[in-house]
């Protein structure tokens, strides 16, 4: 391993969140992180997000966790994470289903991925293009992802901000249940379109810093301490 790597939240803004533009509604969306291993498939660390959000709204990191300072990123995968000289960062939006939307007809052809007991496919060979998760005892579908090859032996020792936008796999439809009025209780509405094949779902600003190995850090401490030869 080369180091270790910190991934935090700096901002997540979404621009769709499984309600059409028409009939909005604060729904429960996420993101789901994971680093991966390019060269052995592997996966080094998974973490989630969840909240609550509005097409528009804009969140930074320090409203989505707990103990974090106004103003200061949110660490993600619960600390650095040791890496080796390539990972691959990849993140996932997410929106979970509740009762304003239909039924799960999608993971009846795509496979639930647990994320307790598996990494998310990277390159998988689902009958979707598009994801069905599992987190803890709620399903979410995924409607935006992008991923980015961290060369590690290339980041210097300061802080790097990235921005991820989360586009859409492939068009997902689907129906919602239409809001009750005075007159008519709630209803299935007609098919939607909810997101189409390219559009951003959201945006993730991420800053990554590298911390170099123990050792590495000792050798140089020590270089700092030790006397100057005299000429």
């Amino acid at each position: 391993m080369d180091g270790k790597l910190q991934v935090s939240l700096l901002e997540v803004s979404v621009e769709r969140n499984g309600r059409p533009f028409t009939a909005p509604r604060p729904m429960d969306v996420g993101l789901v992180l994971q680093l991966v291993n390019p060269v052995a498939g592997t996966a080094l660390a998974l973490d989630s997000v969840t909240f609550r959000a509005l097409p528009g709204e804009t969140f930074p990191g320090s409203q989505l966790g707990a103990a974090v300072r106004p103003g200061d990123p949110l660490p993600l995968f619960k600390g650095p994470v040791a890496v080796p000289d390539a990972v691959l960062l990849d993140v996932r939006f997410v929106v979970f289903y509740q009762n304003d939307l239909g039924p799960i007809v999608g993971a009846v052809v795509n496979k639930l991925v647990d994320l307790a007991a598996a990494r998310i496919p990277v390159l998988g060979d689902l009958a979707s293009r598009h994801l069905h998760l599992k987190l803890e005892s709620r399903v979410a579908e995924e409607y935006g992802r992008q991923s980015v090859l961290v060369n590690t032996p290339a980041e210097g020792p300061g802080p790097r901000s990235v921005a991820l936008a989360l586009t859409a796999p492939e068009t997902i439809r689907g129906f919602y249940m239409a809001d009750a009025t005075g007159r008519s209780a709630p209803r299935p509405a007609p098919p939607a379109v909810f997101i189409e094949e390219g559009e951003t779902a959201a945006t993730a600003v991420l800053e990554l810093r590298l911390l170099p190995p123990a050792a590495r850090k000792a050798r140089k401490a020590a270089a700092k301490r030790a006397p100057r030869a005299r000429r």
